[in-house]
């Protein structure tokens, strides 16, 4: 299968792009994308699949974890439900912001 290439270059709009792009994250897939200093790979974590995919392409050891963003900060409680009470009072008042939190995830 050859991978695409998707650019914003006035043929395609942006939102065709990114539901094109979460077509190909929905079906257990990846996506590069470039960031201010590097390229990323994504998957979806909630899909064991994609995961497994990731971590071969990257070759990345097994206990090696990855940073997981997430579209609501409602969204951490179904990867890492067992966060404390002050825990999640800090999220509450500190997110969206410039924090970063790091947690055992369930769904890995």
């Amino acid at each position: 299968m050859k991978t695409p290439i998707l650019a914003a270059d006035g043929d395609v709009t942006t939102t065709r792009i990114l539901e094109q792009t979460a077509g190909v994250l929905d079906a257990g897939g990846l996506a590069a994308f470039p960031t201010e200093t590097v390229y990323g790979l994504a998957a979806r974590a909630d899909r064991p699949e994609a995961l497994g995919k990731l971590r071969q392409v990257k070759q990345r050891p097994a206990d090696k974890p990855y940073t997981l963003h997430l579209s609501d900060k409602h969204n951490v409680l179904r990867f890492a439900p067992a966060i404390s009470l002050p825990d999640r009072q800090l999220l509450r008042r500190a997110w969206p912001g410039p924090l970063t939190a790091v947690f055992t995830l369930t769904s890995e």
